[in-house]
């Protein structure tokens, strides 16, 4: 049995989150994907890449956890992998088409925050 946990209450007449982030760094092959909850929780899911050829980038997913107020961590189990072909990059801006169809349109805002 799972132990039991109290979580904050969210509001939803308004989203409770601010928008996804991706953290790519190539020099360690890994991809950090972000959703933030003020004031201080976040879900983070952790991935391994790998460069499939100048476009494809396979990933396949490591860890994932909800970090919650007070400093605490619920782990969650990882799973899934995949891949996207980034199609245009430059110095402000990242265009990916992944392999469940979408089209991502990433925007850098400064330097990159990993958890």
């Amino acid at each position: 049995m799972l132990p039991h946990h109290t979580l904050p209450a969210l509001h939803l007449s308004q989203p409770p989150f601010f928008p996804p982030r991706k953290v790519i760094n190539t020099t360690t092959n890994t991809l950090q994907n972000v959703i933030t909850f003020p004031p201080e929780g976040a879900f983070v899911v952790d991935s391994s890449i790998q460069r499939q050829g100048p476009l494809r980038v396979e990933f396949e997913f490591t860890s994932a956890r909800l970090l919650l107020p007070e400093q605490r961590t619920w782990k969650l189990p990882p799973f899934g992998k995949g891949w996207f072909d980034n199609v245009y990059v430059d110095a402000q801006y990242r265009v990916a088409q992944d392999s469940r169809g979408d089209t991502l349109v990433v925007v850098r805002q400064g330097e990159p925050r990993v958890f």
